[in-house]
């Protein structure tokens, strides 16, 4: 090719992607500020303002390090934003899509709302007292335990918990479930208008699929671990994750886990009994739970269940990696601990009281615990 016809192929391309290159530089240039991003206008029907203080003093910024923070951040996927806040990087989230919080701004525009009102309102869309009502993505299984949760929040304005519980029920849970109580969830710092700002945690556990064998197993302790602690070590409530994925599942550089996007979750009070057990039932074509025989439990072992099913089983359904989080264990492993694996099928498809999930989960745990032990002395992790 010559040199003439090569200028011209160049002259093309710079072409072909000018309207691209000025799309995203006009949007670069239109991009708000973290203060215009947090709506403050909204409030009272807003998440909140404890962060107000600190975003107004401009320590908090938006990244561009990587492309997909870029991405994020021009272009609002999600409305999920990605920033720094004392030298630590942070996720802003608006917590809905554009068109979901404008229905919630038009369902409540002109309405004069008391309290009692607010409460009956919310009581009926997070129970589905209605039979007809399709189960919304946070569920309280019953008017009690909804009187009990809703008393926690007494000392939060009405309208602020009216719409968190209306469009995202994720800051409460972040808070009612609190890191600092040895819940795998990241650390929340609270919000400012239509924002909230929460710790960015880490990579998806899809990305460790490269990890060494060791390192991955310490990772499936801690995820079973840690959703576990959801439904036994609250003092009040027991939460059930609906949304499991591989994506809500993240980890830092310490290998320490964090479930994030907790919007989907069943939440039950604590009867103080275990007479009655929920198994799931294990489908092998798909991953389906019934929360109505989650609520009329004293306990269920959905979160269980979903962490075997999803995660850890050498049959996980995609997005999950291939082969599972455990896939191709070194041959010394699959010689000695051969059990661990044949535990976690049978924790996939257990129904019954005789070999119930909270055994099967207790021996997992067990096996990767003396795994890690010889891992540590062998510093293989």
């Amino acid at each position: 090719m010559t040199a003439k016809k090569r200028m011209a192929k160049s002259y093309y391309i710079f072409f072909l992607f000018l309207p691209i290159i000025l799309s995203v530089i006009f949007l670069a240039i239109k991009q708000k500020t973290v203060l215009e991003l947090c709506e403050i206008n909204k409030c009272p029907f807003c998440y909140g303002k404890t962060m107000c203080r600190e975003i107004t003093k401009n320590k908090i910024s938006l990244q561009y390090n990587r492309v997909s923070d870029f991405v994020y951040n021009i272009f609002s996927v999600k409305n999920v934003y990605f920033a720094k806040y004392k030298n630590k990087p942070v996720v802003l989230k608006k917590l809905a899509h554009n068109n979901e919080l404008n229905k919630f701004d038009k369902d409540i525009k002109d309405k004069i709302i008391n309290y009692k009102e607010l409460k009956d309102n919310l009581k009926f869309k997070l129970t589905g007292s209605d039979e007809k009502l399709t189960f919304p993505p946070f569920h309280i299984c019953d008017n009690e335990t909804f009187d009990i949760f809703f008393d926690k929040l007494n000392d939060t304005n009405i309208r602020t918990v009216y719409t968190i519980l209306s469009i995202n029920a994720e800051p409460i849970l972040l808070e009612m479930f609190d890191k600092n109580k040895h819940f795998p969830v990241p650390k929340f710092y609270g919000s400012c208008g239509r924002l909230i700002v929460q710790e960015n945690f880490g990579k998806s556990v899809n990305n460790i699929e490269k990890y060494s064998w060791y390192k991955r197993a310490l990772v499936a302790y801690r995820i079973l671990r840690g959703v576990q602690n959801f439904t036994e070590n609250h003092n009040e409530f027991r939460l059930y994750l609906t949304d499991i994925s591989p994506d809500n599942v993240v980890i830092d550089e310490n290998l320490d886990v964090s479930i994030i996007d907790m919007e989907n979750a069943i939440l039950k009070r604590k009867t103080g009994k275990t007479e009655i057990v929920h198994h799931t039932n294990h489908d092998i074509d798909e991953y389906a739970f019934d929360p109505k025989a989650i609520c009329e439990s004293d306990i269920s072992d959905h979160n269980i269940y979903a962490v075997c099913r999803l995660l850890l089983s050498k049959n996980a359904m995609f997005p999950m990696m291939e082969g599972g989080l455990l896939h191709n264990p070194p041959k010394e492993i699959m010689n000695r601990y051969w059990r661990l694996f044949e535990s976690i099928e049978l924790c996939v498809r257990s129904t019954t009281d005789d070999l119930n999930r909270f055994d099967l989960s207790t021996k997992i745990l067990n096996k990767l615990h003396g795994i890690l032990r010889y891992a540590k002395a062998k510093q293989l992790i």
